[in-house]
């Protein structure tokens, strides 16, 4: 999953966000725009590929004046992003909707699973001095695993151990994480990891998967409360590996070709999910005056310049050669 495990670490800067305005935002804000800077975006990863597995980029992203992470426009409006909650300090947990009790050997319905061996297996690849296994130690579990750290695998199994950040699994994380699993060794890992595959082909359990990696995108490190844009596609990529939406390739295409956009609101995030389940291909049934976010009115009304400017090409070539 590459940098779907990327940290960083450096001074935390405070953050601040307003309610996300529904209403078209124009390509040029308004003067008493509230425009995001560095400290709200945080410092951009350049990719969630397997070269900045490890640590995030040294140069912080500067955000433009003009830019707003809901909109081409920029008028302040940042949803607020929900923190991850971390993992209770007793033995009861409940992760991705498994609860299990605090016994020391836990009976599943096909296995035993021992909370000394998932220690263990925690400390094979842990660093001791963090007390978490870092990105040497997940590329070292990925290996035995026999997958790549850019793996759709790899993060789904960062979701079922209800990972907080990339680059780390705390050990709550990973022992809480392997019992919900009901796994204690590296085979027993690799022989699940089809099951999770077919759990996100249930809807219900993909959307929680699709919403909490919103989250695991974020640098906590650095308070980040909009997913910079690049990890954000770099993320719809990954996320949408089994089943893409017709409209994630135009959608992206949008995204790049307008740097202004500098980030993405939770709120943007989550409803991009709806947008491409409900809307069709040609956009035809898309009402702007329904409570879309600002940046897919922008989206559908550059997506229409771009057909119409289409089909005069087309006429205005056919006008050229009459013959053809």
């Amino acid at each position: 999953m590459g940098s779907c495990f990327s940290c960083c670490s450096k001074d935390r800067v405070p953050h601040h966000h307003s309610k996300a305005q529904p209403t078209r935002q124009a390509l040029n804000p308004p003067e008493s725009s509230q425009p995001l800077n560095s400290q709200h975006m945080g410092q951009a990863a350049p990719s969630v590929l397997r070269h900045s597995l490890g640590t995030r980029a040294s140069e912080e992203s500067a955000v433009p004046p003009t830019c707003s992470g809901a909109s081409i426009g920029s008028n302040g409006s940042n949803s607020k992003s929900l923190p991850m909650q971390k993992l209770p300090s007793d033995r009861k947990v409940s992760v991705a909707s498994c609860a299990v009790d605090s016994s020391k050997r836990i009976s599943g319905s096909s296995r035993e699973v021992s909370d000394i061996k998932i220690t263990a297996l925690f400390e094979t690849y842990y660093d001791v001095d963090e007390n978490c296994i870092l990105a040497d130690g997940i590329e070292r579990l990925c290996t035995d695993l026999n997958v790549q750290p850019e793996e759709f695998r790899v993060l789904l199994l960062a979701w079922k151990f209800n990972a907080e950040t990339m680059c780390r699994f705390s050990r709550t994380e990973f022992v809480e994480g392997c019992r919900c699993l009901q796994v204690d060794s590296v085979r027993q890992i690799q022989s699940r990891l089809p099951d999770l595959v077919e759990e996100v082909g249930n809807k219900d359990r993909f959307r929680d998967f699709y919403r909490w990696t919103y989250t695991f995108g974020l640098d906590s490190e650095q308070l980040q409360r909009i997913l910079p844009i690049d990890m954000a596609i770099n993320l719809w990529r990954l996320v949408f590996t089994l089943n893409e939406p017709s409209i994630l390739p135009r959608w992206i295409s949008f995204l790049e070709k307008h740097p202004i956009i500098q980030g993405i609101p939770k709120d943007t995030w989550d409803t991009f999910l709806n947008f491409a389940e409900v809307i069709d291909d040609d956009l035809g049934n898309y009402d702007e005056t329904e409570a879309w976010p600002a940046l897919f009115d922008d989206f559908v009304e550059y997506e229409n310049d771009r057909q119409n400017q289409n089909l005069v090409s087309e006429l205005s070539e056919k006008d050229s050669n009459p013959l053809t």
